[in-house]
């Protein structure tokens, strides 16, 4: 009778590392989603281009992806497009991204 019940027990305890081994699993895939979040805001930003500024380049409502590293390690070169933040004058005003290509 005794090895009867000593299967039951084995299940148990393989029922119990699976168990454990699906929350590590599961809270590496959450640290990991966290850093490359942190990573990828840290390195670019999405930028919604409202207005014609650049018409001939950029359309209105036209989305880019910024990165915010670049020019950390280089001067900007000839057809860059440099995206700076313009203050709303009033509060009607939408918000420009002004843009200027060399």
């Amino acid at each position: 009778m005794a090895a009867q019940h000593q299967p039951a027990a084995g299940a148990a305890s393989s029922e119990g590392s699976a168990v454990s081994s699906l929350l590590r699993e599961l809270a590496e895939v959450i640290v990991l989603a966290v850093i490359l979040y942190v990573g990828i805001s840290f390195a670019v930003q999405a930028v919604h281009v409202e207005g014609l500024s650049m018409w001939a380049t950029l359309d209105n409502n036209d989305y880019l992806i910024a990165n915010k590293i670049d020019y950390r390690l280089h001067a900007p070169q000839r057809g860059d497009i440099i995206i700076r933040a313009t203050r709303r004058i009033s509060s009607n005003a939408s918000s420009l991204c002004r843009a200027r290509s060399f």
